[in-house]
């Protein structure tokens, strides 16, 4: 008895390790609960225009580094760039002529980020994750 529980035990222990070498896992390399990396600007809600694009033709990234710099560019040029910091599910950054705070929202690949120095109106900005 003690030969044949030894037997099955290596039976569905080499089993087990076969079903998980073949399975096919993403890599994925970054954290996706974290706002650092490259974001695409999709869309602004919220005020009185409702909802805000990109202009044809035009892309807009906002990126956020490891060394607490938020870069945006618009069609790979840098048009504005500060510091910044998070505090639990807020961002803060150095706007003229106020600072900006914004509470975060990251679900997946996609980042919200709601305008709270905007009162009483807030906008929501949308981006998506570049990989």
């Amino acid at each position: 008895m003690n030969k044949e529980h030894l037997r099955l035990s290596t039976i569905i222990l080499l089993f087990t390790f076969l079903v998980g070498a073949g399975c096919n896992k993403e890599k994925i390399d970054y954290d996706p609960d974290s706002i650092i990396g490259k974001w695409e600007w999709l869309y602004t809600e919220g005020g009185f225009a409702g909802i805000s694009y990109p202009k044809e033709n035009e892309s807009v990234t906002w990126e956020f580094t490891e060394d607490s710099l938020l870069i945006r560019r618009v069609n790979n040029k840098i048009s504005f760039q500060a510091g910044f910091y998070t505090l639990q599910d807020t961002l803060f950054w150095e706007n003229d002529p106020t600072d900006m705070i914004c509470q975060i929202l990251i679900k997946r690949d996609t980042l919200k980020l709601m305008d709270l120095s905007a009162s009483p109106t807030v906008f929501s900005h949308i981006f998506k994750r570049f990989n």
